[in-house]
Protein backbone atom coordinates (compact mmCIF):
# COMPACT_ATOMS: atom_id res chain seq x y z
CA UNK A 1 0.00 0.00 0.00
CA UNK A 2 2.50 2.33 0.67
CA UNK A 3 4.53 1.49 -2.43
CA UNK A 4 1.15 2.16 -4.20
CA UNK A 5 1.23 5.77 -2.61
CA UNK A 6 4.96 6.36 -3.07
CA UNK A 7 4.39 5.81 -7.09
CA UNK A 8 1.38 7.89 -7.47
CA UNK A 9 3.61 10.97 -5.65
CA UNK A 10 6.08 10.31 -7.35
CA UNK A 11 4.17 10.26 -10.91
CA UNK A 12 2.17 13.34 -9.77
CA UNK A 13 5.64 15.33 -9.57
CA UNK A 14 6.84 14.24 -12.93
CA UNK A 15 6.65 16.71 -15.64
CA UNK A 16 4.57 16.11 -18.74
CA UNK A 17 5.84 15.63 -22.44
CA UNK A 18 5.31 19.09 -23.69
CA UNK A 19 4.88 21.14 -20.34
CA UNK A 20 8.79 20.72 -19.30
CA UNK A 21 9.81 23.83 -17.89
CA UNK A 22 7.17 25.81 -19.61
CA UNK A 23 6.40 29.26 -17.26
CA UNK A 24 2.71 31.00 -18.40
CA UNK A 25 2.73 34.67 -17.85
CA UNK A 26 -0.69 36.10 -16.68
CA UNK A 27 -0.71 39.63 -17.21
CA UNK A 28 -2.34 41.94 -15.37
CA UNK A 29 -4.37 45.36 -16.06
CA UNK A 30 -1.67 47.25 -14.43
CA UNK A 31 1.07 47.95 -16.97
CA UNK A 32 2.00 44.11 -17.96
CA UNK A 33 2.99 43.15 -14.18
CA UNK A 34 2.99 39.59 -13.47
CA UNK A 35 0.14 37.99 -11.61
CA UNK A 36 2.35 37.42 -8.88
CA UNK A 37 2.49 41.53 -8.27
CA UNK A 38 -1.26 42.03 -9.09
CA UNK A 39 -2.82 39.02 -6.82
CA UNK A 40 -1.35 40.88 -3.51
CA UNK A 41 -3.75 42.86 -1.60
CA UNK A 42 -3.72 46.68 -1.87
CA UNK A 43 -2.62 48.78 -5.16
CA UNK A 44 -0.28 48.25 -7.99
CA UNK A 45 1.96 51.84 -8.82
CA UNK A 46 4.39 52.02 -10.74
CA UNK A 47 7.01 54.62 -10.08
CA UNK A 48 8.96 55.98 -13.13
CA UNK A 49 12.01 58.77 -13.77
CA UNK A 50 14.11 60.60 -11.28
CA UNK A 51 13.85 57.48 -8.23
CA UNK A 52 16.62 55.22 -7.21
CA UNK A 53 14.90 51.89 -8.36
CA UNK A 54 11.83 52.69 -10.84
CA UNK A 55 9.28 49.62 -11.46
CA UNK A 56 6.07 48.39 -10.30
CA UNK A 57 5.34 48.36 -6.51
CA UNK A 58 2.51 46.99 -4.40
CA UNK A 59 1.00 49.48 -1.96
CA UNK A 60 -1.27 48.84 1.02
CA UNK A 61 -4.57 50.90 0.16
CA UNK A 62 -5.04 54.31 1.36
CA UNK A 63 -1.10 55.13 0.50
CA UNK A 64 0.44 58.69 -0.66
CA UNK A 65 2.83 59.13 -3.73
CA UNK A 66 5.30 59.66 -0.85
CA UNK A 67 5.46 55.92 0.05
CA UNK A 68 5.72 54.96 -3.38
CA UNK A 69 8.41 57.11 -3.64
CA UNK A 70 10.02 55.67 -0.99
CA UNK A 71 9.56 52.20 -2.25
CA UNK A 72 11.39 53.24 -5.32
CA UNK A 73 14.77 53.91 -3.51
CA UNK A 74 13.40 57.58 -3.08
CA UNK A 75 14.31 60.44 -4.78
CA UNK A 76 17.57 61.54 -7.02
CA UNK A 77 19.68 64.09 -6.24
CA UNK A 78 18.36 66.27 -9.77
CA UNK A 79 14.66 65.19 -9.11
CA UNK A 80 11.72 68.21 -9.35
CA UNK A 81 9.81 68.09 -6.26
CA UNK A 82 7.94 71.27 -7.46
CA UNK A 83 5.69 68.66 -10.02
CA UNK A 84 5.11 65.81 -7.41
CA UNK A 85 2.19 66.17 -4.88
CA UNK A 86 3.62 63.95 -2.19
CA UNK A 87 0.67 64.03 -0.16
CA UNK A 88 -1.76 62.69 -2.87
CA UNK A 89 -3.19 59.81 -2.22
CA UNK A 90 -2.62 56.80 -4.54
CA UNK A 91 -5.09 54.72 -6.51
CA UNK A 92 -4.20 50.92 -8.42
CA UNK A 93 -2.69 51.37 -11.78
CA UNK A 94 -1.73 54.99 -11.72
CA UNK A 95 1.75 55.79 -12.95
CA UNK A 96 4.01 58.23 -11.07
CA UNK A 97 6.60 60.25 -13.28
CA UNK A 98 8.97 62.06 -11.54
CA UNK A 99 10.45 65.01 -13.80
CA UNK A 100 14.22 66.24 -13.89
CA UNK A 101 14.39 69.51 -12.94
CA UNK A 102 14.88 72.24 -15.44
CA UNK A 103 17.71 74.52 -15.76
CA UNK A 104 16.22 77.80 -15.13
CA UNK A 105 18.05 80.73 -17.19
CA UNK A 106 18.72 83.59 -14.57
CA UNK A 107 17.56 86.50 -16.55
CA UNK A 108 14.26 87.49 -16.82
CA UNK A 109 12.06 86.94 -20.24
CA UNK A 110 12.85 88.74 -23.18
CA UNK A 111 10.24 91.73 -24.00
CA UNK A 112 8.83 89.24 -26.85
CA UNK A 113 7.97 86.56 -24.34
CA UNK A 114 5.49 88.90 -22.76
CA UNK A 115 3.61 89.92 -25.94
CA UNK A 116 3.26 86.05 -27.49
CA UNK A 117 1.60 85.20 -24.01
CA UNK A 118 4.87 84.13 -21.72
CA UNK A 119 6.75 81.93 -24.14
CA UNK A 120 10.38 82.79 -22.76
CA UNK A 121 13.61 82.40 -24.57
CA UNK A 122 13.77 78.96 -22.99
CA UNK A 123 10.98 77.64 -24.76
CA UNK A 124 7.47 76.28 -24.85
CA UNK A 125 6.31 75.64 -21.06
CA UNK A 126 6.42 71.64 -20.40
CA UNK A 127 2.76 70.25 -19.18
CA UNK A 128 4.44 67.37 -18.26
CA UNK A 129 7.17 68.78 -16.06
CA UNK A 130 6.59 72.20 -15.83
CA UNK A 131 5.96 73.45 -12.24
CA UNK A 132 2.96 76.21 -10.74
CA UNK A 133 5.15 79.23 -11.41
CA UNK A 134 6.06 77.86 -14.82
CA UNK A 135 2.60 76.92 -15.87
CA UNK A 136 0.99 80.13 -14.52
CA UNK A 137 2.93 82.22 -17.01
CA UNK A 138 0.50 80.63 -20.11
CA UNK A 139 -2.16 82.44 -21.60
CA UNK A 140 -5.44 82.15 -18.99
CA UNK A 141 -3.66 79.75 -16.67
CA UNK A 142 -3.33 81.32 -13.13
CA UNK A 143 -1.85 79.76 -10.13
CA UNK A 144 -5.24 77.61 -9.26
CA UNK A 145 -5.42 76.30 -12.49
CA UNK A 146 -1.84 75.87 -12.91
CA UNK A 147 -2.58 73.22 -9.66
CA UNK A 148 -5.21 71.31 -10.94
CA UNK A 149 -2.78 70.68 -14.05
CA UNK A 150 -0.23 68.88 -11.87
CA UNK A 151 -2.83 67.01 -9.97
CA UNK A 152 -4.05 65.91 -12.67
CA UNK A 153 -1.12 64.90 -14.03
CA UNK A 154 0.24 63.18 -10.59
CA UNK A 155 -3.15 61.23 -10.59
CA UNK A 156 -3.92 60.42 -13.72
CA UNK A 157 -0.17 60.07 -15.42
CA UNK A 158 1.19 62.31 -18.00
CA UNK A 159 -0.57 64.44 -20.81
CA UNK A 160 -0.41 62.25 -24.18
CA UNK A 161 -1.64 65.01 -26.40
CA UNK A 162 -2.05 69.05 -25.67
CA UNK A 163 -5.55 68.19 -26.16
CA UNK A 164 -5.96 65.98 -23.44
CA UNK A 165 -5.42 69.32 -20.86
CA UNK A 166 -9.50 69.37 -21.42
CA UNK A 167 -9.68 66.78 -18.42
CA UNK A 168 -8.44 69.53 -15.75
CA UNK A 169 -10.99 71.16 -14.40
CA UNK A 170 -11.27 74.71 -15.17
CA UNK A 171 -9.80 74.31 -18.63
CA UNK A 172 -11.57 74.46 -22.26
CA UNK A 173 -10.85 74.11 -25.75
CA UNK A 174 -10.77 78.11 -26.11
CA UNK A 175 -8.05 78.03 -23.50
CA UNK A 176 -6.65 74.93 -25.07
CA UNK A 177 -6.49 76.80 -28.34
CA UNK A 178 -4.94 79.91 -26.77
CA UNK A 179 -1.99 78.14 -25.32
CA UNK A 180 -1.27 75.45 -27.90
CA UNK A 181 1.53 77.17 -29.21
CA UNK A 182 3.04 78.15 -25.64
CA UNK A 183 3.12 74.77 -24.29
CA UNK A 184 4.80 71.48 -24.96
CA UNK A 185 4.85 68.00 -23.62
Amino acid sequence: MVAVLLACILRARKPRPGNANRTVAVISHARDVPTRLASRPGILVDVSGRVRRPGVYSLPSGSRVLDAIERAGGLRADANLATLNRAAKVVDGQQIIVAPRQVRQLAGPSPSAAADGGVGSSGPVSINAADVAALDTLQGIGPITAQHIIDDRNHNGPFASIDDLDRVPGIGAATIDSIRTQVTL
